[in-house]
């Protein structure tokens, strides 16, 4: 039964016992392999996912353009589709580090003091993080360390699904808040004492808006870790997992920042410090998103391609609240 008690479909059923099949063989197989196996398949037959590439050179082209010959944009795409192809390794090899975190996890002595430093301010931590290097690896090193975290995730669309990545996300003592009303849940964590990490480099919808740059352009950011923080107090720690050779990874954490002014404020500290890991490893970056989804009216200069402004996504939200309004309607006299 899902969690909402509803009996799963067969499809469900299926999806999952695929993922549990692949998960057991990729956990049975050397790590170190199955990355680069991963990495090799994402630059060879990523490449054919057009949409996807399409949306990544575009991204790397708005974002680098000015400072990288359009060769190495090449090359960057290709190798970012490479790694995002090997996350879903690094995702299901999580019991495997779990196992060993040592042989696949560094975390530099000046890292730890730093969560040390942030634990001991007594007010829980919050941890930002972005969709970068082996982030999920990154959270069983920090459970292994001592510092189990709560992640900030959304739910997958199959409850089945969902509780079997929840399980390898927790086989270090992590747990994990499913977005959407999680706020109250969150404060609780970090009221207790507790650490959360937040991923804060995904597009924003209208309601949730601030623009912050990143790259130089501006970006839809969620206010919500601004606000969070500065609701909770709670000292904020932004977190980086740099990919090593062997399919092993660096932890960076730091530095502290203590919140301030508003949420926008926030977010301002915060940003320049995830685009500078960013910068040290392109590749190890999600270039396949839409991070810069939407623009400011009259500011698309300088946008991805695919960018659309504020107001044409208005307008589009507007059209589909009205084509379900009317799929509503004519369900009804049907019936």
């Amino acid at each position: 039964m899902s969690a909402e008690g509803a009996r799963p479909t067969f499809p469900q059923r299926l999806e999952a016992g695929l993922l549990r099949v692949s998960g057991a063989f990729v956990q049975a197989m050397p790590r170190a392999w199955m990355i680069a196996l991963a990495s090799a398949f994402g630059q060879t037959f990523g490449m054919l996912a057009r949409g996807r590439v399409r949306v990544a050179r575009e991204n790397v082209e708005a974002a680098l353009g000015r400072e990288m010959s359009a060769g190495d944009q090449r090359r960057l795409v290709r190798r970012s589709m490479g790694h995002a192809a090997a996350l879903a390794v690094d995702f299901g090899t999580l019991p495997t580090v779990a196992r060993d975190p040592a042989r696949w996890c560094e975390i530099p002595e000046e890292s730890l003091r730093v969560l040390e430093e942030a634990q001991a301010r007594g007010r829980g931590v919050l941890l930002v993080a972005s969709h970068f290097g082996w982030m999920e690896s990154m959270g069983i090193a920090l459970g292994h360390a001592g510092y189990p975290v709560a992640f900030v995730a959304k739910p997958f669309a199959n409850p089945l699904v969902d509780e079997i990545f929840t399980r390898w996300r927790g086989v270090a003592g992590n747990t994990t808040i499913h977005k959407g009303r999680a706020k109250e849940k969150i404060l609780a964590t970090l009221a207790a004492g507790g650490r959360v990490a937040i991923v804060i480099d995904q597009h924003a919808g209208p309601h949730d808006r601030a623009w912050i740059p990143l790259l130089g352009i501006p970006a839809s950011t969620s206010r919500s870790a601004g606000t969070i923080a500065l609701e909770s107090r709670a000292p904020i720690v932004p977190i980086h997992a740099f990919p090593l050779a062997g399919a092993r990874l660096r932890c960076e954490f730091g530095p502290i920042l203590e919140p301030r002014g508003d949420a926008e404020s926030v977010l301002r500290e915060i940003m320049p410090l995830m685009e500078a890991a960013l910068r040290r490893a392109p590749e190890a970056w999600l270039w396949l998103h839409r991070r810069w989804n939407v623009h400011p009216d009259g500011r698309g200069a300088g946008y991805p391609a695919y960018s659309i402004s504020e107001s044409e996504e208005a307008s589009r939200k507007s059209a589909a609240r009205a084509a379900r309004a009317a799929h509503r309607s004519s369900a009804r006299t049907a019936r």
